[in-house]
């Protein structure tokens, strides 16, 4: 769903009052819809956001290069702006009616795919400015003033370091019994199952059972997406013991001595959104291994096929497929991530195979919100 700040953007799109900036190695490069300008001159290019021919339009330039300031001791051609360059361009955007739009440049090359030109300095503002046309769903960000390190985002930092550490310590065991987080899943997989939605139960093979033997009708434990439960579970539970093994520890918020949250952990420490920065190996299980391969199958099951292919070359009709599987597997994650806070807070020896008789602790979690 966009925010009624993209939707602004969007509308003025719409009206054809969209402008797209590029930054390069000498110069930023405009473009109004109709004609390319490059602006040499970084003073010039400032005095864009007091133009009174741009008042009632909508301006979208790269988060690395039009949202992310420069530093002190750094002279990288990315940024070209300081902080305070920047937060005057926005004030002086606001005061004429000006609105800025971030756009995520892992989402480039995308544009790049789909207007079919070549990258360049001057061929990027009229690449992104095709897609956000075309795409109206995009995701913009709304820029901010204040960019220092959040707390709360150092504390996002340091959860997902723990996280790289135990997922990659998990690869080196294979996921074996010996990892008390492996063993966890696969002793408590039935129940697992049972409190997923059939949807999230598809997302992560939990739907795939023994058709003979012994274990007729349980959930086959080989064919489950265990990188991506193991991630999920790993954010709440386990750490890198003092030998080298993981532990069995619940991993608090320092600031809140709580599980963390799951809105907390889709943004700092997974980085699902479109302005991700580094993500980490639990990114990749969840985003590469994980989400891309459900969407790959499921499209195929509707008759499309996405494989090997990027984004930028998809017809609407297979975007909208894109959208509509990626918005399940990623509401999969959150009833996984809540299906274990459960279970990991749930009164010792009274939890049982039936959902009506899960009795947790004071903690409590709602286990299909999907606000």
């Amino acid at each position: 769903m966009k925010s009624n700040y993209t939707s602004l953007i969007i509308q003025r799109a719409k009206e054809g009052k969209l402008a797209t900036v590029d930054s390069g190695k000498n110069s930023q490069t405009f473009y109004d819809g109709e004609k390319v300008v490059e602006i040499k001159d970084k003073e010039d290019f400032l005095n864009l956001a007091k133009n009174p021919n741009l008042k009632g339009w909508a301006l979208v330039g790269e988060n690395a290069h039009l949202g992310s300031p420069r530093g002190e001791r750094s002279y990288s051609k990315a940024q070209p702006f300081t902080a305070k360059e920047l937060t005057q361009f926005y004030q002086d955007a606001e005061k004429n009616d000006l609105i800025i739009g971030l756009f995520p440049q892992q989402s480039t090359p995308r544009a790049t795919v789909y207007s079919q030109l070549e990258k360049n300095d001057l061929n990027d503002p009229i690449s992104i400015h095709k897609l956000v046309t075309s795409f109206p769903q995009i995701s913009l960000k709304k820029p901010n003033n204040n960019f220092e390190e959040t707390e709360v985002r150092k504390e996002g930092y340091k959860h997902k370091a723990d996280l790289n550490a135990v997922l990659n310590a998990a690869r080196f065991f294979d996921y074996s019994d010996s990892d008390p987080n492996a063993k966890f899943i696969r002793d408590n997989v039935e129940t697992i199952s049972r409190l997923l939605s059939k949807d999230a139960q598809d997302a992560f093979n939990l739907n795939d059972r023994y058709k003979v033997g012994a274990k007729k009708g349980k959930v086959n434990t080989n064919k489950i997406s265990m990188s991506q439960m193991y991630t999920i579970l790993s954010i709440l539970r386990g750490k890198i013991g003092k030998k080298g093994e993981i532990t069995e520890d619940l991993n608090y918020r320092e600031s809140q001595g709580k599980l963390c949250s799951w809105s907390f952990t889709k943004k700092y420490i997974l980085n699902l959104g479109p302005f991700h920065r580094n993500g980490g190996v639990g990114r990749s299980n969840v985003m590469y291994h994980g989400e891309r391969n459900y969407i790959i199958r499921k499209a195929k099951e509707e008759g499309f096929s996405l494989k090997s292919r990027n984004r930028g070359t998809f017809t609407s009709e297979e975007d909208a497929v894109f959208v509509k599987y990626r918005t399940i597997y990623r509401n999969s994650l959150k009833e996984l991530f809540n299906a274990f806070s459960s279970l990991l807070t749930a009164i010792p020896d009274e939890v049982t195979h039936s959902i009506g008789t899960l009795r947790l602790s004071s903690e409590q979690f709602t286990l299909f919100d999907f606000n």
